[in-house]
Order: structure tokens, then sequence, then C-alpha cells
């Protein structure tokens, strides 16, 4: 049988050790539940790995949790102060800009009515002073971590076992990451849509017109879709189907080859 795979000793190898959508996936989900100084670590994490990917899913996040106009706005001009500064800048201080920008996505209130509707039809120091920023990071434990981060690109083991308990937390392994697919959360199955309706999309902070949208609209549509999806799930049983990773059906593999996956 194959080894389980073993979580990266290093945050900043997480393409090399399948984690990638792991690592945004954490930031997306702190986001969500108001958790500011995670988010942050989050997106420092990724930035220090993949600035292009760690801005991408910030920039994406600014749209898909939040209606505020003006954290929209703040995160447009942190990116577009990012991009100016360029490579020769300090990278310390092009990293707190995405730090910035994915903690005021946590702050913001949160309204996902637009992606849900999509869902729906898919499926049936420029913000912040310093002492503030020192403070956020010494509530999470990591304070004197992230200096020598920003300033050496290093990381205490301390921070590495911080950092992978962040993306280890069970609702940020969803049907988007390899860790929920190794949880068997694939898409259109019902373990995989359940854990992303009760968990994964759980947002704190709903704006009153969200809340609406959730109980009149979404709630409702979606619990109608689930039912079909339970019908389908038991026929492709009996079919000797399963959901493949990309959510569509095929045959199930032999008992050997189940062993070797």
């Amino acid at each position: 049988m194959k080894a389980q795979r073993t979580p990266p000793t290093d945050p900043f190898e997480l393409g090399a050790q399948n984690r990638f959508y792991d690592a945004m996936s954490s930031i997306q989900k702190d986001v969500r539940r108001g958790n500011q100084a995670e988010a942050e670590l989050g997106a420092l994490a990724l930035y220090l790995w993949n600035p292009t990917a760690a801005w991408n899913k910030i920039l994406n996040a600014s749209t898909e949790e939040t209606i505020d106009p003006l954290t929209i706005l703040a995160v447009d001009v942190l990116h577009r102060q990012h991009e100016e500064f360029g490579e020769k800048a300090d990278k310390g201080v092009r990293a707190r800009l995405a730090m910035l920008a994915a903690g005021l996505i946590a702050n913001a209130p949160k309204d996902r009515t637009a992606d849900e509707m999509l869902h729906l039809t898919d499926f049936c120091d420029i913000l912040a002073k310093r002492d503030q920023l020192d403070r956020w990071y010494r509530d999470l434990g990591v304070g004197p971590d992230i200096d020598r981060l920003l300033v050496e690109g290093v990381a205490s083991p301390e921070l590495k076992e911080k950092y992978l308990r962040l993306i280890n937390r069970d609702f940020v392994l969803d049907l988007h990451t390899s860790g929920g697919l190794i949880k068997g959360r694939r898409r259109n199955t019902v373990k995989g849509e359940t854990h992303w309706d009760t968990d994964a999309s759980f947002c704190a902070n709903r704006t009153p017109a969200y809340e609406a949208w959730r109980e009149k609209v979404y709630d409702p549509i979606r619990g109608w879709a689930m039912g079909l999806l339970r019908k389908a799930e038991a026929h492709r049983d009996a079919r000797g189907e399963e959901m493949s990773w990309a959510g569509t059906p095929q045959k199930k593999p032999a008992e050997e080859d189940a062993d070797r996956r």
C-alpha cells in the first residue's frame, strides 16, 4: 500500500509538497471567519513562496467574500503600490502590503451572494501602524519570527509548526484542496459538498442582506440540489462508479488498484 504523504517540513516548499491549494484555502477560510492575524500569516507564507499566487488569491477574495466598496478599493490600492514598488524594493515592505490586504478583507463585513449565485447555477504600514502589526503577531505568538522572516527569509521551527497547523485545519481541507481530496471530499459528492456548505464556506460577520439571501434563496435551492445529488450517488454506487478527483463519474478501481492509490 502506498505510504501516506507526510506534511512538508518547510512552509515555503508548498509547491514541491503539493500543499499549494491547501495554502490558498487557508487564507480564504481565515478571511471568511474574520481571523485577521492568521489570514496575514497565511498570506505572508504564500507570498514568500509565490507572490503572484498570493496576490491572485487576495484579489479574488476581495470581491468574492465582501461587497464593501472601501475594502475592495483599499485592496486594489495596496496591490497597485506593490506593483509600483517593483522587485528591487525591500521584500518585507512588499510582503506587508499583501498581508495588510488579507487582514482588511478578514475584518470586512461578509457577503458572498454573487459567488453563491454562480455556485447555484453551476451546481444545479500603509493602512495600519507597525505597532498594530506587532500586536497582531504577538497575539498569534509569532512576533519575533515575523521580523526575521521579512529580513532574512528564515522561519524558526516554531513558526513553521504554527503555519502547518493553519493549513492542516479541517475546515481548510475542502473539495478544492489536495488535503480535502485525500479525505474523500470531492466535487459533486455528498461528503465534499456537505463539508463545503457547513464548514468551508462559513462566514462570520455576515451582512443582513446576505443572511436573508442564505435563508430565503441559497439554502432551499442548495437543499433541493443536495437531495438530487444523494439520489445520483446511490445510482452511481449501484453501477459500481465513483466520482473522480475532477468531479466526474468513473468506474471504481479494482482492489489492487485501490491499494496503489
